[in-house]
């Protein structure tokens, strides 16, 4: 199969953490959680490449 369209695929997931330690026990949990292991492990197969931003909200 060819994309012809050419490269533009984005998936964003988006968290609302109180601090950034919320935010390091919140994925310390999810990466050690067996049923994601296998999802992302199948996913992990189809990414180029990945980042993470973290943002401040402002009221």
């Amino acid at each position: 199969m060819t994309d012809l369209s050419g490269d533009f695929y984005t998936l964003v997931f988006e968290s609302e953490f109180a601090s950034l330690a919320d935010y390091e026990k919140a994925l310390k949990n999810i990466l050690a959680d067996k049923g994601w292991q296998a999802s992302y492990g199948r996913l992990r197969k189809m990414i180029r490449s990945g980042r993470r931003e973290i943002y401040t909200v402002v009221d």
